[in-house]
């Protein structure tokens, strides 16, 4: 990814600023893929920790988006006056105080975008093991139950990358497979339960916790 120092110059038209405060427009900026106007709005003082009636923030709708790039000049770049905070989870506009454990990650990976989970659990390894309230799921669960193979195969392939350095990575597998749905589903279980014989080829090269894998 460039940095800002790399980026060659782009013209920007005045006519699309966001204001500052217009937190809807600039995840509108965001979903459309208009990055320049994304950009300005953070170097103009928008706040992408700041929550829209929807729930959302620009971290999030960026990670459901598979906006890569704005996720590189939150997490990269570190473009505007106000840090990001990937721990910020989706909110329930229906229940505001209930806490949903929704994390960019598991946007990210329900988008089925490659490029975006593997930077955001580069940056926050600690949530490959983040766990959806509802349902119990993982990162890696999200990609099982949503049927990206390649994104599944992508999130163990790159463990290495991914976790601090000096992490057990076999370990770390083992977790990754341990940790199951609420109904105690494992990512291997959920390409069997939905017939996915790409995932189930997948996932047991990897799966040593499940029993029908050994």
């Amino acid at each position: 990814p460039q940095l800002v120092s790399q980026r060659p110059f782009v013209l920007f038209d005045l006519s699309t600023r966001v204001d500052p405060l217009d937190v809807n427009g600039a995840l509108g900026a965001a979903r459309r893929g208009d990055n320049e106007v994304v950009r300005d709005w953070l170097r103009n003082g928008g706040d992408p920790n700041a929550y829209a009636p929807d729930g959302f923030n620009l971290f999030l709708a960026a990670a459901a988006t598979g906006n890569a790039e704005v996720l590189r000049m939150l997490l990269l770049e570190g473009v505007g006056l106000k840090k990001v905070d990937p721990g910020l989870p989706l909110k329930d506009p229906q229940r505001p105080d209930y806490r949903t454990n929704i994390l960019a990650p598991h946007l990210a990976t329900q988008k089925g975008d490659v490029t975006s989970t593997l930077l955001l659990l580069s940056k926050n390894p600690e949530q490959l093991h983040a766990r959806v309230e509802v349902n119990g799921h993982t990162p890696l669960l999200q990609a099982a139950f949503y049927g990206y193979v390649e994104l599944a195969k992508s999130i163990l392939e790159n463990l290495g990358s991914i976790l601090l350095q000096g992490a057990n990575i076999e370990e770390e597998t083992l977790r990754l497979f341990s940790e199951t749905t609420v109904r105690g589903i494992n990512a291997t279980q959920f390409g069997r339960q939905f017939q996915n014989e790409a995932m189930v080829e997948a996932l047991e090269p990897f799966d040593k916790a499940t029993t029908e894998a050994k």
